[in-house]
C-alpha cells in the first residue's frame, strides 16, 4: 500500500513548556504501565521485583527534580531528566519481561 515508504511522524512544540507537559503525561502513562503489567502480575521472583522497584524509586527521584526545574521556569532540562526518569521505567518494565522496543 505503501509501497515500502515509512511514516515518520514529529512533534513540534509552540513551546519548551508545552513539550515538557507532554513528556510529563509521557511519563505518567508509562509509570501506570508498571503497574498495570508488572505489580499486579506478580513478577517472577523477589530479586526482579526489587530490582524493579529499585528503577522506578530511581525514575521518580528523576520526576521530581524534573518537576523544580519547570516550576524555577527551566524547561530544558526538566524535558532532559524526564527523558532519564522514562529511560529508567523502561529498565524496570524489561527487566519484568516486557518487552519494550527502542
Amino acid at each position: 500500500m505503501r509501497e515500502g515508504e515509512t511514516l515518520v511522524r514529529s512533534l513540534d512544540f509552540a513551546t519548551k513548556k508545552d513539550e515538557y507537559d507532554y513528556e510529563l503525561e509521557r511519563y505518567q502513562s508509562q509509570l501506570v504501565l508498571v503497574g498495570v503489567l508488572l505489580k499486579d502480575k506478580h513478577v517472577s521472583s523477589a530479586y526482579v521485583a526489587k530490582q524493579v522497584d529499585n528503577y522506578i524509586i530511581v525514575a521518580e527521584d528523576a520526576r521530581g527534580k524534573a518537576e523544580s526545574a519547570a516550576a524555577d521556569s527551566d524547561h530544558t532540562a526538566a524535558i532532559e531528566l524526564l527523558g532519564a526518569a522514562r529511560k529508567q521505567i523502561v529498565r524496570g518494565l524489561r527487566t519484568g519481561g516486557i518487552y519494550v522496543p527502542g
